[in-house]
């Protein structure tokens, strides 16, 4: 948004065809009636709103920072299964756009615009779509009229599949508002950006990977699209672009060194547009995708070892921790994040994920972290040009001597902490249903940071999940308040008052927030004093002092024993920050000046999240 990113939570109001009442649910209103969905809802990726509420910041209908834009969604992932639109309406368009209480009707209509499916408007047309959907009211309705398309096969990712059959297709489209062409003065649209590999089980001498197993995670379970199997090369070659207005496709070409889309493009002459067409705003909102980012890890787990003996006993050997907030074992998925791995000057969008120790062992040590950089725009607003560190993989790799909590440790440490276990369970009363977040892992000052939001929703009824803790852990220290940047306390009770607006940030820099002030070291020694040795100012006295008689010597009494104390969680989330923020800071200024071993040495002497630094290894 004015040449600067923005983490983003972005959905698209799509059709949900079963909200409609029983006598609603007839033909015409499902498929002349109810046609598309209407804009998309944006929130803040890295703050919230008061009461735990996304904080939005594009709303419906169409109102907020994007500007004017197409909002119709008629091809989408929700869409109904076949919708007859367009023709002449005679004044009265019959497509829903939203309800509006200003309109004479209670509700704004539309009518389809666009070039997006065949004609139904001649009786042979009409009998064959009759017998394709097993419909009559194709064929004697009155609400198909003269000009009017019907629209099908609407899911982004089967009209990519149609159009170009020899791609492997990735399993999470995402949606965009783009600038199409680079023209402020003509409106944006809505694109669904799907990513395409070319893939083959031919490649000599490389080590083949089932894809459906590499890609199925606790997101995602084992889904696989079409041309999926057994492979050994992929290749992000193709971005693909479906509009949400009229379902028109057309392939990017993202990897012009790629041999086996050269060949494709041989067979298919004209079908890949090269990256040069593509405009400033559609580059700024690809990303590195998910899929091979599945597969490049589960490769990485085992080929990081480059010693043959090592390699051959397999005793180095990693494996991708298991999801702590779902049952099963399914995979952790990895994450979309803004964050600076050690090497970077300032952070960049990444997608990133852990590793923990290999084999079947129940020890959830995590050995190491790999992000990769998924920032595509350069900066530069010109055309066809992408970011030139776009893809760099970076891998640090934990001392194998260190004893580092993994993700599934961390989340027990949570559940068994009995301060965080006696507030969920307050959350978690009769009505309400306790939600654990997704567990993030995050590279801060030499050490990790682990961060889990817990959100509240309604047990029944109408359920909408809102932000009620946030879970901490650095090294030993746990903690939980009500924001990642908001003040604990040891109960962690919510404090009365106003909630906190976080404003949003350009970009989110992995650096804690600055802690509460705690009591300085003489005060905290004072009030650790026993009572009987803090020294008393004498009190004024109006006569002067009479000369002290004579008393008999007594015997020192000793000072009385100390009470045990009862053993309390350290610090909170406050000390964890603290903790985090103090190693940082020196382990920046080691490695600025280039002072390796002080590097060491300053995060050693901080909270010691693990047993030795960790280690910036370059992964490709």
């Amino acid at each position: 948004m004015d040449s600067t990113s923005r983490d983003t939570v972005i959905a698209v109001r799509e059709l949900n065809l079963s909200g409609l009442g029983e006598q609603q649910q007839t033909w015409v209103n499902e498929h002349t009636v109810y046609t598309h969905g209407y804009g998309v809802v944006n929130a803040y990726g890295n703050t919230v709103a008061t009461r735990g509420y996304p904080s939005f910041w594009e709303g419906h209908p169409s109102q907020g920072d994007l500007g004017k834009y197409e909002p119709r969604i008629y091809f989408g992932q929700s869409s109904p299964s076949y919708s007859i639109v367009g023709g002449k309406d005679n004044g009265s368009p019959r497509e829903l756009d939203y309800p509006d209480d200003e309109s004479k009707t209670g509700q704004v209509n539309t009518t389809f615009a666009g070039n997006g499916g065949p004609s139904v408007s001649n009786p042979f047309n009409r009998l064959l779509y009759a017998a394709k959907f097993r419909e009559a009211n194709i064929l004697f309705s009155q609400e198909v009229r003269e000009g009017s398309q019907i629209l099908y096969d609407r899911d982004p990712a089967k009209r990519v599949a149609k159009v170009a059959p020899w791609l492997t297709l990735d399993n999470s489209p995402y949606p965009a508002v783009v600038d199409h062409d680079d023209n402020p003065a003509t409106p944006k649209r809505v694109m669904w950006i799907v990513d395409g590999y070319t893939t083959t089980n031919n490649y000599p001498y490389a080590q083949h990977e089932s894809l459906a197993k590499a890609t199925a995670t606790a997101d995602n379970k084992g889904r696989t699209s079409a041309g999926a199997g057994e492979i050994n090369y992929v290749r992000n070659s193709v971005k693909a672009v479906v509009d949400a207005y009229d379902g028109s496709v057309k392939l990017y070409q993202w990897d012009d060194k790629d041999p086996i889309l050269k060949a494709w493009q041989k067979v298919f002459p004209g079908t890949v547009t090269p990256m040069s067409q593509m405009s400033a705003d559609l580059i700024a909102h690809m990303r590195y995708p998910e899929d091979l980012f599945n597969v490049q890890r589960t490769m990485m787990a085992t080929y990081h070892v480059n010693d043959a003996a090592e390699f051959y006993s397999g005793g180095d050997f990693w494996k991708i921790p298991d999801d702590p907030t779902t049952p099963g074992q399914d995979q952790q998925a990895p994450y979309y994040l803004t964050l600076k791995m050690p090497g970077q000057d300032q952070a960049s969008f990444s997608l990133s994920s852990a590793y923990i120790i290999g084999g079947n062992t129940n020890r959830n040590v995590l050995t190491g972290f790999l992000a990769v950089d998924s920032e595509t725009s350069p900066g530069t607003g010109k055309k066809g040009e992408r970011s030139p560190s776009y893809g760099k993989l970076r891998l640090l790799e934990l001392p194998r001597s260190s004893n580092v909590a993994g993700p599934g440790q961390v989340q027990n440490i949570f559940d068994s902490n009995p301060e965080i276990s006696k507030e969920l369970n307050l959350l978690s009363q009769e009505g309400s249903q306790v939600i654990k977040g997704n567990l993030l892992t995050l590279p801060v000052g030499g050490g990790l940071l682990y961060v889990q939001p817990v959100y509240v929703q309604s047990s029944s009824g109408t359920q909408y999940p809102l932000l009620r803790k946030v879970l901490v852990s650095f090294g030993d220290n746990v903690g939980f308040a009500d924001t990642l940047s908001g003040r604990s306390t040891r109960s962690s009770a919510v404090t009365p008052g106003r909630p906190r607006v976080r404003r949003p940030s350009t970009a989110m820099p992995l650096r804690p927030m600055t802690p509460m002030r705690r009591p300085t070291v003489r005060t905290r020694r004072r009030m650790a004093e026993p009572r009987h040795r803090r020294a008393r100012a004498p009190r004024p006295r109006l006569q002067p002092a009479r000369p002290p008689r004579p008393r008999p010597a007594r015997p020192p009494v000793p000072p009385p024993p100390r009470r045990p104390r009862e053993p309390r969680i350290r610090g909170g989330a406050d000390q964890a920050l603290s903790d985090a923020q103090t190693a940082m800071t020196d382990a920046d200024t080691a490695r600025s000046k280039g002072d390796w071993s002080g590097y060491g040495d300053a995060r050693s002497a901080s909270t010691k999240p693990s047993s030795g630094p960790l280690r910036p290894r370059r992964a490709g």
